[in-house]
């Protein structure tokens, strides 16, 4: 699982503004943007904020290998 959040860091801790659903001690790879980085508009307006609730399944298990075949009708790989 992947997903951008928005944290505060507060006496030593990074503390999530929004709750985070993980087991218990679970080990996590953080990246730390600085608030002059994060760009200005709201990230959650972005659709690539939250591909993952609007993604659909389409049943094509191939489609990440062969996207330039169903989307240009090259030869599949």
């Amino acid at each position: 699982m992947s997903k951008v959040i928005e944290a505060v860091y507060q006496n030593g801790q990074i503390k999530p503004l929004e709750e985070i659903v993980l087991p218990e001690n679970a080990r996590l790879l953080v990246t730390v943007l600085e608030e002059t980085s994060i760009p200005s508009n709201n990230l959650k307006n972005d659709p690539a904020y939250n591909l993952e609730d609007i993604a659909e399944e389409t049943g094509i298990t191939d489609l990440a290998q062969n996207i330039d075949h169903y989307l240009y009708g090259l030869p599949k790989k």
